[in-house]
């Protein structure tokens, strides 16, 4: 190859492929990207860990043991001695409370299967009144039909339609 046209393959070869670097380069790079993923990974695992880790503990804290317990003192009475801190839950903010309300007040009560159901009946009601109305216009031809067959004779004429060579021919 001449020099300049080696030059100027060396130059844009250099230009266009020195991401892609050499076959060792690319694993190296591939072997980061796998560990990277990998890493992900196990911190992603870890904080689902410890987002179970923090439930269970909070069930046992509800529900208690030997080392976990509450005492309630119901004003001169003695004092109750119970398993945990109990099943509830803190009360809802103000803010938060009024917009749980407002989204019961406006959520659909009813069963989504009576929904169902309630349009299964009606696409049989609508399916029925179809079938009813064909077979009505149906008995309409067929009565034409015959009012027309009968006209025919009464006439005289009868006319029969007949293919010939793939033409629609009449006959008196």
């Amino acid at each position: 190859m001449p020099a300049r046209l080696e030059a100027r393959y060396k130059s844009l070869n250099a230009k266009h492929h020195h991401q892609r670097g050499s076959p060792a380069t690319r694993q190296q790079a591939a072997a980061m990207n796998r560990k990277a993923v990998n890493v992900a990974k196990q911190a992603k695992a870890h904080t689902s860990t410890e987002r179970g880790v923090a439930a269970q503990s909070r069930k046992s804290l509800a529900e208690g043991n030997e080392e976990c317990f509450r005492v309630e003192f119901d004003g001169e009475e003695a004092a109750k001695k119970s398993k945990g801190w109990g099943p509830g839950s803190p009360a809802l903010p103000k803010r938060l409370a009024r917009r749980a309300a407002d989204m019961i007040k406006i959520s659909p009560t009813k069963n989504p299967f009576e929904a169902m159901n309630k349009a299964t009946e009606n696409r049989d009601e609508y399916l029925s009144t179809l079938v009813a109305k064909a077979h009505q216009t149906s008995l309409k031809m067929e009565a034409a039909r015959a009012r027309k067959l009968r006209n025919e004779l009464d006439s005289g004429t009868f006319f029969k339609k007949w293919k010939k060579n793939g033409k629609k021919m009449e006959k008196k």
